[in-house]
């Protein structure tokens, strides 16, 4: 029989959902409807049941090492829950009290991870970023930060912290990248990320660092009846505060594409919004704009390594081009 990796596309996705239905039966849940609504780093599910709506991650990494960093995630997803208002994905325990699970299946005998979260109500952002919406932003991400200095994970569980000098590991890791990067565009990553790293460096660890959500983007905000529902922490994990900043603050720019004096007032809410909770620090300024090019090292590697190209999805060459420009303007 083949393997996963080896059929097409469209069996691999028959095979997850059946997997996934598998899945649904150690929580209980029977005669549900499956619909596939993300990939393809993860499969997200949504699951209509009777009266009930989930979200099913299957992660296509099913080691050990990712299943303690997904405990870790639901962890703190609890204790969001238990200790603030803030509106975030509850997750769900199956029949035996836990809430991550390797399934395994004949078609995939190496199993995978999954998880169940309620489903978030709410509408994504369809327009462009607004001044409220962005103070908003602002506000839940700096309650994040102030949560997390007081939250700890057991010491055998955690998420990961990370290694900004292994900011080229995706080209150690895989020597041809020339599905991704040109030559040119490859010797630019490798001279930039030396002097980013250095600035990081610099900037250190001794404050303004702790678990962050390290993705909130305008894609993972929902609004519901004013009020703004923040979905998707499986990127979540130890940084400086100024990366978590600069990741809706790279998106205002690259994925809206707004101008400079629109991105300066967006900025502006945004700042007021965290330091109406929260200190912004005595380094923000200058610390975010540095963040702001290791995010476009994020998104270049996001995907070399996990799309099966450049052009896997429509907006996957402009917002690879955007990223090597932001580098470029960098040096």
């Amino acid at each position: 029989m083949k393997s996963f990796d080896q059929v097409t596309q469209t069996t691999q996705r028959t095979w997850l959902k059946q997997l996934a239905e598998a899945a649904l039966g150690r929580y209980g849940i029977e005669n549900a409807k499956l619909k596939i609504i993300s990939t393809p780093s993860s499969t997200v599910f949504r699951v209509d049941a009777v009266n009930q709506r989930y979200v099913l991650r299957v992660n296509s990494e099913p080691s050990d090492r990712w299943l303690k960093w997904t405990e870790a995630e639901l962890l703190w997803l609890l204790a969001i829950k238990r200790d603030t208002n803030l509106s975030v994905p509850e997750p769900i325990a199956a029949l035996n009290g836990t809430f991550v699970h390797k399934v395994y299946t004949n078609k995939i005998p190496e199993g995978r991870l999954v998880t169940l979260l309620r489903w978030m109500p709410g509408q994504s952002i369809s327009k462009r970023p607004v001044p409220d919406l962005v103070r908003q932003i602002g506000a839940f991400m700096a309650q994040l930060h102030n949560h997390t200095e007081q939250f700890s994970l057991p010491e055998n569980i955690n998420r990961p912290h990370t290694k900004w000098n292994k900011l080229l590991y995706w080209q150690d890791r895989q020597n041809d990248t020339s599905d991704t990067l040109t030559t040119e565009q490859r010797d630019l990553c490798a001279s930039a990320s030396e002097r980013l790293f250095a600035e990081i460096e610099e900037i250190g660890t001794s404050e303004d660092y702790g678990l962050v959500h390290a993705d909130l983007t305008l894609n993972n905000c929902l609004l519901h009846q004013g009020q703004l529902n923040v979905i998707d922490f499986a990127d979540s994990r130890y940084a400086s505060h100024y990366y978590d900043m600069a990741v809706p603050l790279t998106d205002f720019t690259q994925y809206w594409r707004i101008g400079v004096h629109e991105y300066e007032r967006l900025r502006a809410e945004f700042c007021e919004g965290y330091s109406s909770v929260r200190a912004l620090g005595r380094r923000h300024e200058s610390a975010v704009e540095t963040f702001m090019v290791a995010r476009a090292f994020d998104v270049v590697e996001w995907i070399h390594l996990d799309w099966p190209s450049p052009t896997a999805f429509p907006f996957g060459p402009e917002l690879l081009a955007q990223s090597l420009q932001r580098i470029r303007d960098y040096m």
